[in-house]
């Protein structure tokens, strides 16, 4: 629940006013503005030095300052000029608990060092100073190749915000190996980086780096902690109900991001109430987004965007992933379905889908009542086509069963499907034949018995498997060949005819599309 008491700021910072100034011994910060106060811990401005940078033709230093000042002793907390103290009279408690956070802060340094240290070097700003002034502690970060995620977010398509998330991901992810928890993961607490070609209208990467971290606590110190703090709607149920702290872990990290993810798509951070009523089974449709990136979802990535927010917004922490892995692989499928490079072969594929699976059930009804399997020959023209321009799109069915070894054997050309009319069960034959290898240790070959001896070298694993409207099996494949280029393959068995047959998605300009059957290793 977010608390309506007022913490001032720092002479000239707060809205309205002129900017403040603060002299940090050897650099001073200018222009300060409050920018942030709906942190449990203290106020976060941002400001401008300009000899925060060694040399006197170094550029404006671009900082972001947060000041020790607890929301929860506010009332007990008093500003004069700059200067903050607990008041006269207040209960002793007041100034213990005041002196706790301060530590925190110091402390704070020491931890950001370790991160930047270990594994989340990529994904933390360069240690930032800690200073102790006017009676409480200020940390101060550069911030001069970014902009804060909370004003950033406006100038992000929703491929980069959803890069934004995968890559919070992996921080979080990182910080937990590296045996800490964050419990503050917020918008105002992450800087976006901006392109280097950025010109009057901000671009982002999608990197991130985060700032604050008063919050970060090691994991087997969690019950020993003096103070766990979050930030309102930002923070897990166990964080901000003192009889559920015991419950704290990295799971309460996973909240924040489903709580960001929530922000990207309605424009605030979730309440508890929405939270409880959820029960963990979010049902957000499409008329509940009100952020334009997120306008048009289709119906795949918003199962994807209620899976995300239901294993992440739960009161119960039981509820939520088990695991960074399991967090970031739902995250990075949610990536690949906002892809504008996705959502073009998407198109495409919506296009070929009539004509392809037409042409595949006849081939299926032709096999099934000649009752066996042949190989056929093929022009070495489809080779060309498909070592030039294969490529594939994650296909998202639903959750039938299907061992991942069904498809490893020999599979021959069967037919091809063009452009125009049914698929050719008899092509034109050449002394060049395409054989397709699947092997149980996760590799794949593809080839042609022919002079040239073109070989294309894969790992493969199994991505979706579900039902078409046929009802016959189907399932996905991931492809990925050794220069590093993702294929997909799509895969029908015929029950009738105990048959496999598959396919890779092709462009819808390039035709013919050979169809394989499965030739032998029938069981894998």
């Amino acid at each position: 629940m977010e608390s309506d008491i007022k913490r001032i700021p720092l002479k000239g910072a707060a809205e309205g006013e002129g900017g403040g100034k603060i002299v940090f011994g050897s650099f001073t910060c200018e222009d300060v503005r409050l920018m942030s106060a709906d942190g449990g811990s203290g106020l976060v401005y941002q400001g401008v030095s300009r000899d925060y940078y060694d040399g006197a033709n170094a550029a404006p230093a671009r900082l972001i300052i947060k000041e020790c000042y607890p929301l929860d002793i506010a009332p007990f907390i008093r500003r004069e000029g700059d200067e903050l103290s607990v008041v006269p009279g207040a209960p002793r408690t007041a100034q213990e608990i005041y002196d706790a956070y301060l530590q925190r802060f110091k402390d704070s340094f020491a931890r950001h060092t370790a991160l930047y240290q270990g594994y989340a070097r990529e994904q933390v700003s360069v240690p930032s100073r800690a200073y102790s002034k006017n009676g409480t502690m200020y940390i101060v970060s550069d911030a001069s190749n970014g902009m804060t995620l909370d004003r950033a977010i406006e100038f992000m398509p929703v491929e980069v915000q959803v890069r934004v998330l995968k890559r919070l991901c992996e921080v979080i992810s990182a910080i937990h190996q590296s045996g800490f928890v964050y419990l503050d993961l917020k918008p105002s607490n992450v800087i976006a980086v901006q392109s280097v070609n950025s010109g009057e209208t901000p671009s982002f990467t999608g990197d991130v780096r985060l700032f604050d971290f008063d919050t970060v606590t090691a994991i087997d110190e969690i019950a020993m902690a003096d103070v766990i703090v979050g930030s309102g709607s930002w923070a897990a149920y166990e964080q901000t109900h003192f009889e559920s702290n015991d419950l704290i872990g990295i799971r309460s990290d996973f909240y924040s991001i489903g709580a960001i993810l929530f922000w990207m798509l309605v424009g605030r951070a979730p309440t508890p109430n929405e939270v409880i009523h959820a029960q963990a089974h979010w049902q957000i449709e499409q008329s509940d987004i009100t952020q334009s990136a997120f306008s048009k979802l289709d119906a795949r990535t918003l199962q994807l965007v209620k899976r995300v927010l239901s294993h992440t917004l739960a009161v119960d922490p039981q509820a939520r992933y088990e695991s960074d892995e399991l967090l970031l692989h739902d995250v990075e499928n949610l990536e690949d379905a906002v892809s504008p490079f996705n959502s073009a072969v998407l198109n495409a594929m919506e296009q070929l889908k009539g004509d392809i699976n037409q042409n595949v059930r006849e081939v299926v009804r032709e096999e099934s009542s000649k009752g066996k399997r042949r190989r056929k020959p093929i022009v070495i023209a489809v080779m060309v086509v498909l070592l030039c321009a294969l490529f594939g799109i994650g296909s998202y069915f639903g959750c039938r069963a299907l061992k991942p070894d069904v498809i490893v054997g020999h599979w021959d050309i069967y037919a091809m499907n063009y452009e125009e009319g049914p698929a050719q069960i008899d092509p034109d034959s050449n002394d060049a034949t395409m054989e397709l290898d699947i092997y149980k240790d996760g590799t794949a070959t593809l080839g042609a018995e022919d002079a040239f001896g073109d070989v294309m070298h894969f790992e493969w694993k199994l991505d979706k498997v579900g039902l078409d409207d046929s009802s016959e099996y189907s399932a996905s494949y991931s492809f990925v060949e050794r220069s590093g280029l993702h294929y997909q393959f799509m895969v029908y068995h015929v029950t009738a005819s105990n048959s496999y047959f598959g396919y890779f998605v092709l462009p819808s300009q390039m035709f013919p599309h050979p169809i394989f059957i499965k030739t032998d290793g029938q069981e894998g």
